[in-house]
This record gives C-alpha cells, sequence and structure tokens, in this order.
C-alpha cells in the first residue's frame, strides 16, 4: 500500500499544473450557471491560491488563459472567473461533503488538482498544502 501511496505521489508531482487547471476549467465546461456544490468546489480551489493580490492576478491570469485555449466563450470565462473572485474561500469539511457525492476518481482527481494548485506559486506555501491536506484525508 504504501509503495501505492508514494508511486501516486510521484506521478502527482510530475503532472503539470496547466492540468490541474484544466481540470477545474473542465468542471464547469457544460454549464452556464454554477451549482451549490460546484460554488463549494471553487471556493476550496480559492483557498488553495496565493493571498497576495499580485500572486492570486497572475493565477487568475493562468486559468482566463487556460479557459481560452479550451475555446470556452468570453462571457463563460468572465462569468467564472467573477465567481471565483467573489467566492469566500472554503473550508475542507465543506469540500469534504460535496465530494462524498461523486465518484472516487472525481475525488482523488479534485485533490490532486488542489495539491498542484498549491504547488503553483513558485514557493511553498504550508497553508495551502495543510488545506489540501485535509481534504484528502
Amino acid at each position: 500500500m504504501l509503495k501505492s501511496a508514494s508511486r501516486k505521489i510521484r506521478k502527482l508531482f510530475e503532472q503539470p499544473v496547466n492540468k490541474a487547471i484544466d481540470t477545474v476549467a473542465g468542471i464547469f465546461a457544460n454549464m452556464d450557471q454554477v451549482s451549490a456544490d460546484d460554488m463549494t468546489l471553487l471556493a476550496m480551489v480559492k483557498a488553495v491560491l496565493p493571498a497576495e493580490p499580485e500572486n492570486m492576478e497572475k493565477a487568475f491570469s493562468r486559468i482566463r488563459s487556460r479557459l481560452e485555449r479550451q475555446s470556452f466563450s468570453d462571457r463563460k470565462i468572465s462569468n467564472l472567473l467573477e465567481v471565483l473572485r467573489q467566492v469566500a474561500p472554503g473550508t475542507p469539511a465543506k469540500t469534504v461533503e460535496v465530494l462524498k457525492k461523486r465518484s472516487k476518481e472525481e475525488q482523488l482527481q479534485f485533490v490532486e488538482n488542489l495539491l498542484a494548485l498549491s504547488l503553483d506559486a513558485d514557493e511553498y506555501r504550508s497553508e495551502a498544502l495543510a488545506l489540501t491536506r485535509e481534504v484528502a484525508l
């Protein structure tokens, strides 16, 4: 079991942050409105993004670029980013409640993406990693 977990963690660190952003964007690809559950997931994404305004703007810029490459309409991109800007950072407890409704694969993918986003500021951000760990447990 430990070997399997170690292999999964190694794979996780090898995946690019862009994949994490792609997956987060993919959650909202086919919807024009954000459900309450999706809002909870977005709030958790917000919680692991850098808190400093300059770094958060860089993260939003990367997310916008990834959405544009996925052929999202300008309206949808603006809507998603506006929701992400306005939503208060989420909590692991609420996120876990929502994730329990999803498949194990979706749960794992979301946690992997949170971890990738937590590491996406060229610095070690212990707060973001701690939040991701709580969701993973």
